[in-house]
């Protein structure tokens, strides 16, 4: 992940406190096995149960399908691929929830940030995991910064 993605997607997570927030990783081909997340959009966050509600923003998030539409539409035509999704835990580790772990679609990368008190204490705030199969339990995948030199 680039700095400026890690930067980016955490003052998204520090903004939105003390609700979730949500947007799409986006990816450029890296080398041989490895995957550069390059790219992030933020995404509008519709969950609208009550505050306190399992479905609230305070604790869940909900993506526009056109919105996602919209955003593969940009993305093929500036060669990025949407390889998968963030969101943060207001006040919570950096974990799946059994409601993330649901959700998640095989392939797709996903970043947990864990923001408490609109901050973040350093790189394992933010967690990646995917899950290769409907049938796997998701894995932690590395995690590691760099540049945006030599893209």
């Amino acid at each position: 992940m680039t700095e400026r993605v890690w930067a980016g997607i955490t003052q998204h997570a520090r903004t939105a406190y003390p609700e979730e927030c949500c947007g799409a990783l986006l990816e450029v081909s890296g080398e041989a096995g490895s995957v550069i997340i390059a790219g992030f959009r933020p995404l509008r966050n519709l969950a609208s149960g009550k505050p306190g509600a399992g479905d609230s923003r305070q604790r869940s998030y909900q993506t526009d399908p056109r919105e996602l539409l919209e955003l593969e539409r940009e993305c093929g035509s500036q060669g990025f691929t949407v390889i998968g999704f963030y969101h943060s835990h207001p006040g919570a580790a950096a974990m799946l929830s059994r409601r993330d772990t649901e959700g998640m679609v095989p392939g797709c990368i996903y970043a947990v940030i864990s923001v408490y008190g609109h901050e973040l204490q350093d790189i394992s705030d933010i967690r990646l995991w995917m899950k290769p199969s409907v049938a796997d339990w998701p894995s932690e995948l590395k995690l590691e910064l760099f540049k945006e030199t030599g893209l």
